[in-house]
């Protein structure tokens, strides 16, 4: 959750449609993500990036670095801050400055990771057919 600089809400606003049309690309580079959510709060005076991911925090930042940083780039730049852009040498000290831990956290499937979820829908998906199958 950061301080939205001047002139930021709008500037998020201008830029939500392309970013939410670009996220299931981005978020699959990742492949660890099981939901994200950003969204202007507070009267637009902060934004906030809530995720959902498989494995540690400090793994999923590097990931998010290395493979979504002209996407979240482009949602964060001008809009949040002192955001110094994710390639930034002080790009891990703005998140962990900006970091609030999650006081009550639950998930019904845990120790299930998004490609344990995707194997599952594919393998029901597959169960399905031949069930039509063997029943036509």
């Amino acid at each position: 959750m950061a301080p939205v600089r001047p002139g930021g809400a709008e500037i998020f606003r201008e830029r939500v449609e392309k970013a939410q049309v670009e996220a299931a690309y981005w978020e699959g580079k990742l492949g660890t993500v099981h939901d994200l959510r950003v969204c202007l709060i507070n009267d637009g005076t902060q934004i906030l990036f809530a995720a959902t991911y498989s494995d540690e925090f400090n793994p999923y930042v590097v990931d998010v670095i290395n493979f979504a940083t002209p996407w979240i780039d482009h949602m964060f730049t001008d809009v949040a801050e002192g955001y110094p852009g994710l390639k930034s040498p002080d790009a891990l000290a703005y998140i962990a400055k900006h970091q609030v831990e999650a006081s009550v956290w639950y998930g019904s499937n845990e120790d299930a990771t998004v490609r344990d979820v995707a194997r599952g829908q594919r393998t029901l998906a597959a169960l399905g057919e031949l069930l039509d199958a063997a029943q036509a």
